[in-house]
């Protein structure tokens, strides 16, 4: 009886940790438009530029972006991306191709396998790790910015990217995709200002100075970083 019940918590542990074992996978498309998108061979859809895959196996899988162009004689495929993608065990990954058709990867592991508290004595147990940090979700950043793009004038949109900035961690790609969508100089500027604190890879803040047209805005946002 005892064989048969340790037998039975292997099968469902092992089966647990199967489930655990696979990950999300989420790609967006900075510019809006019509994409397809082909994960390791299998074809995802050609409508919009937000896609999902659930349970998929950790590994390097080949992706392949095409934007959707119409024509006058129906429509043309042009890659935007066309490389490979590394999928962690157990995550939830974000896929950004950014408008620059460079691809960004952010992920958070699922809940942990075994539960610590860290202002305990003692070490973590084996399988034990801390969520890691990650950006704005794909589906709730292309939410914020069509909200923003809704806005008449900079001063809605600076007000509407001031709520999504402050309750959200973001990125850097993400930062410089929120200012593109501003007109003037001095509201990206306030942008990236903003957003600093709650960029969680800030290594990479050099990327948005590619959204200023002056170097004077370049210069005015380092003399804020360092001074912060």
């Amino acid at each position: 009886m005892k064989n048969i019940i340790l037998t039975l918590i292997i099968g469902f542990s092992a089966l647990s940790l199967k489930a655990n074992h696979f990950s999300n996978l989420n790609i967006n498309i900075a510019e809006r438009a019509n994409y397809e998108v082909i994960f390791n061979n299998q074809f995802l859809g050609n409508n919009g530029n937000s896609f999902t895959l659930n349970q998929v196996a950790p590994g390097r899988y080949p992706l392949t972006v095409s934007k959707i162009i119409p024509t006058h004689w129906g429509f043309h495929k042009k890659v935007i991306y066309n490389g490979g993608i590394e999928i962690p065990a157990g995550a939830e990954v974000s896929a950004l191709i950014d408008r620059f058709n460079r691809l960004q990867i952010s992920w958070r592991p699922f809940a942990p396998v075994a539960t610590y508290n860290p202002g305990h004595c003692g070490t973590p147990p084996v399988g034990y790790y801390e969520p890691m940090p990650m950006g704005m979700h794909p589906a709730a950043f292309s939410q914020l910015k069509n909200t923003i793009d809704n806005q008449w004038f900079d001063s809605g949109k600076l007000q509407v990217a001031r709520q999504g900035i402050m309750s959200n961690n973001l990125t850097a790609a993400q930062v410089a995709e929120l200012m593109n969508l501003f007109s003037f100089e001095s509201s990206k500027l306030e942008i990236a200002k903003m957003a600093f604190a709650n960029t969680i890879d800030k290594q990479n803040y050099y990327i948005v100075n590619n959204e200023f047209s002056f170097s004077s805005s370049v210069a005015e946002l380092d003399r804020y970083i360092r001074h912060m």
